[in-house]
C-alpha cells in the first residue's frame, strides 16, 4: 500500500492527496476554483478524518497563499504551527488536528501544470526536522506523487 508505505517513510501522522478541480481560468489567474481531498491515510488506519470529509470543494481563494506557494515554489513548508499567527491560512487549513509541521508538495501534470498536492502532516515537529534535515522529505514526496499523478490523472 503506497500511503502506508510513503506515511511511515516519512514518520507523519497524515498524508493525503488533494485535486484542483471545476473550471477554466479563475479570476485570479489561477485554471482550477476549487479543491478537494480525494483521499488520505493515518497512522490510526483512519481512511477519513472529519478534516478529510470537510476538505471537498474548497475554494481555492480561502487559501491563496498555500496555493500561490505551491504554484511558484512547487511546495508549501510550516516547520512550527505554534509560531504561525492564528489568521495564517494554514491554521484553518489544519483545524481540528494536532498538526505542529505539515509539508505539502505540487502534483504537476506532463505539461508542468499543477494539478493538486500531498499533504504530510506531523504532530511533533521534531519528527518533521528529523525527516527534512536528512532529505527524505522532498525525495520521499516526489516519489509519492510519481506513483499517485496517473490515479489523479484519471480522477
Amino acid at each position: 500500500h503506497v500511503s502506508k508505505t510513503a506515511l511511515t517513510s516519512l514518520d507523519c501522522q497524515r498524508i493525503a492527496i488533494y485535486v484542483f478541480h471545476n473550471g477554466t481560468t479563475a479570476i485570479s489567474g489561477y485554471p482550477f476554483i476549487k479543491f478537494s481531498c480525494i483521499y488520505e491515510y493515518t497512522n490510526h488506519n483512519v481512511e477519513a478524518t472529519i478534516r478529510g470529509r470537510n476538505h471537498k470543494d474548497v475554494i481555492i481563494y480561502e487559501y491563496s497563499d498555500l496555493v500561490n506557494s505551491l504554484i511558484t515554489d512547487n511546495e508549501y513548508v510550516c516547520s512550527n504551527i505554534d509560531n504561525i499567527d492564528s489568521q495564517d491560512q494554514i491554521v484553518k487549513f489544519i483545524a481540528g488536528s494536532d498538526v505542529k509541521s505539515i509539508y505539502m508538495r505540487a502534483i504537476k501534470s506532463e505539461d508542468d501544470d499543477i494539478i493538486g498536492f500531498t499533504v504530510a502532516e506531523f504532530s511533533n515537529y521534531e519528527d518533521f526536522l528529523k525527516v527534512r534535515d536528512n532529505s527524505n522529505l522532498r525525495k520521499n514526496m516526489e516519489a509519492y506523487n510519481a506513483v499517485i499523478k496517473p490515479i489523479i490523472n484519471h480522477h
